[in-house]
Formats: C-alpha cells, structure tokens, sequence
C-alpha cells in the first residue's frame, strides 16, 4: 500500500490533507514467449487479432474465400490478411510461457 496526500480535494493546507491509503491491484497473467523470449500471438502488445481469428482466417483461405472477402469480413487490410495466410505474419511459434502483472 501506498500513503499519499491528495492536495485536489482538500482547500487548507497540503501540509494538513488527510492522508488518502492507494491500493495498487495488478492482475497476473500468463504470456506466451517466442524462442527469441518475445511476446507472440494474441499476447503481443500490438495484436489486434486473437489467436483464433488467425487460425479462422488461415481456414477460410483453404477453403477458397478471398483475401479481400475474408479482410471484409475481419474488417481489416487486404495486405494483412494475405500475409497471415500466407505465413509471412503471426508465425512464431510459443515455446514458452511467462507470468506477468498488469
């Protein structure tokens, strides 16, 4: 626990204010880690996709959907779309896993 003033809703002097008692709450959560020990997948910070939108997407194409149908549908790029079904993007593979706080 953290001790602090909070000088926005006391109006006498800040030496005086009421001592306001912070409690910080981190929440655990387990990340996936590539061999380079990176964040990878939906765990990335960057990841707008989840996992299984991936994998959803990676199906479609094998089945004959277009790349523009399926950026459509996800509402996404057309570019985006073609690079994770063609395996140039969201292909490291999780060989690792790591609690972090958040």
């Amino acid at each position: 626990m953290i001790t602090n003033t909070h000088p926005g809703i006391w109006r006498g002097n800040p030496d005086q204010a009421p001592k306001v008692k912070v409690l910080l709450c981190l929440r655990r959560r387990e990340v996936r880690l590539s061999i380079e020990g990176q964040r990878c997948g939906e765990t990335h910070p960057n990841a707008r996709l989840t996992d299984h939108d991936v994998e959803l997407m990676r199906q479609l194409h094998e089945d004959g959907m277009q790349c523009s149908v399926i950026a459509e549908k996800f509402e996404c790029a057309r570019t985006t779309v073609s690079g994770i079904v063609n395996y140039s993007h969201r292909i490291a593979i999780p060989m690792g896993r790591k609690t972090i706080l958040e």
